[in-house]
Formats: C-alpha cells, sequence, structure tokens
C-alpha cells in the first residue's frame, strides 16, 4: 500500500471556518487534519459531509479501490470515553449487520490512534435535514 502526505491544502484550512453546501459552515480545527493525515494511506478526502453530537462525515476516495464513500469519524476527543466508543462500535456493528435497500451499507471499521471510523456507501444526494 503506497503513503500518500496530507495536502498542503488541508494543512492550510486549519483553524479557519471552511464554506461547505448550501449555507452550512464546519470549523476544520487541527483534530480533524490529524485525522485526515493518519487516515491518508487508505483515503482521500475530499469534502466535508456532516457533523451530529459526537461523530463528523467526510466524502472520501478509498484509494485501493477508488471508489468514494462517507467517511464516519469518532474523533479523538471522544476516543477517551468508553460509552462513546461502545456506542460508536454498536451502532457500526448493528447497521453492518442489516441488509435493506434503505439502510446504506457499512463497509470497512477500523481505528488508529487518534480516533475510530468506519466507512460506508456514499449516496449522492440531499440530507434528511434539507428534505425536512
Amino acid at each position: 500500500m503506497h503513503q500518500t502526505a496530507l495536502a498542503p491544502a488541508d494543512k492550510q484550512l486549519a483553524g479557519r471556518i471552511v464554506p461547505e453546501s448550501g449555507d452550512e459552515l464546519t470549523i476544520v480545527d487541527e483534530a480533524d487534519l490529524a485525522v485526515r493525515e493518519a487516515l491518508a494511506a487508505d483515503y482521500r478526502f475530499e469534502g466535508f459531509l456532516g457533523q451530529g453530537g459526537m461523530s463528523v462525515v467526510f466524502l472520501a476516495r478509498e484509494i485501493e479501490l477508488n471508489r468514494l464513500v462517507a467517511l464516519k469519524v469518532l474523533p479523538r476527543r471522544y476516543t477517551q470515553d468508553a460509552t462513546a466508543v461502545e456506542r460508536f462500535r454498536q451502532e457500526a456493528t448493528i447497521a453492518a449487520s442489516l441488509d435493506h435497500p434503505n439502510i446504506v451499507p457499512i463497509h470497512r471499521f477500523g481505528s488508529t490512534g487518534r480516533c475510530l471510523w468506519y466507512t460506508m456507501k456514499y449516496i449522492r444526494g440531499r440530507s434528511l435535514e434539507e428534505l425536512l
């Protein structure tokens, strides 16, 4: 497997407000950049899709298979919380065990010293928030 360094453009995003789709804004911080760097050998980050109470979802390209995926990350600040880690693992495990046309399939689960993450099929379209 080949190594890919963090793009200089990504490093320049640290601490800035980065416009995303629609009117939403997200702050890309050093933790986000650390996750990108930790996963750079396998994924090329192409955008920010959203964030919730404990996790962040990026649009990424899985390098080896050359496919777009939604990459959901539990940031490092939550990896010391056993309840958060268990909830994140359980979410991925349960979703991966389901097979239904209306449920997004999970591709892969993993961890680095900096975060827990899993990838799922990327489906183009609007978010539920946009539809409501």
